[in-house]
């Protein structure tokens, strides 16, 4: 005789915790780890050289950037109501965010 059982995530998780077989997310690793690694190596050895080669003869400044982008908006998770209620989160509808952007000089 078989039987099938549906649990949810919380409690599927705490069988598996009583039973002392902890569920456990993968690692992901690279496939081509070794590949990139060799281009990883040529960039330093001769790709960077040659930059540093050619802002020095220029005596140019080298710059580094990079911009993120940070919501201001709230993001909905788990949170606590009453059994059989569902919980709502008032917002003001809009979604705004602060864009920032940074430079890091690098003097060869």
């Amino acid at each position: 005789m078989q039987m099938r059982i549906s649990l949810n995530r919380q409690l599927r998780q705490a069988v598996i915790d009583k039973l002392q077989s902890p569920l456990r997310r993968g690692d992901r690793r690279l496939s081509n780890l070794d590949e990139v690694a060799a281009k990883q190596q040529v960039w330093m050895e001769q790709t960077w050289p040659e930059i540093l080669r050619l802002a020095q003869s220029k005596k140019a400044l080298l710059l580094f950037g990079d911009e993120a982008s940070f919501a201001q908006w709230g993001s909905l998770s788990y949170t606590w109501s009453r059994r059989g209620v569902q919980p709502t989160v008032k917002t003001s509808g809009q979604r705004k965010a602060y864009k920032v952007f940074g430079l890091i000089d690098y003097f060869p």
